[in-house]
């Protein structure tokens, strides 16, 4: 499997292990640092590989959404 081939229905497994629950933003422009060692670590440590970190909303429904930057994006200041 690959970036390419993957669809939503043949997407990997994910784990709930050290997995972190973000608040809903007060606003749009809300700042959020959250520490992720422990999923790196995790990573580091796999005999399973890896694809990375799932982002996905405690309530998922159409129309909801969270965006995601960082300070070196353009979309950062918009």
């Amino acid at each position: 499997m690959n970036e390419y081939s993957v669809t939503w229905n043949t997407q990997p497994g994910a784990t709930t292990e050290h997995q972190i629950a973000v608040p809903a933003p007060s606003n749009g422009t809300d700042s959020l640092v959250q520490d992720v060692l422990p999923l790196v670590k995790d990573i580091l440590n796999s005999d399973e590989g890896n694809h990375g970190f799932e982002l996905i909303l405690q309530n998922e429904q159409k129309y909801r959404s969270m965006r995601y930057t960082s300070t070196g994006s353009i979309s950062f200041f918009v």
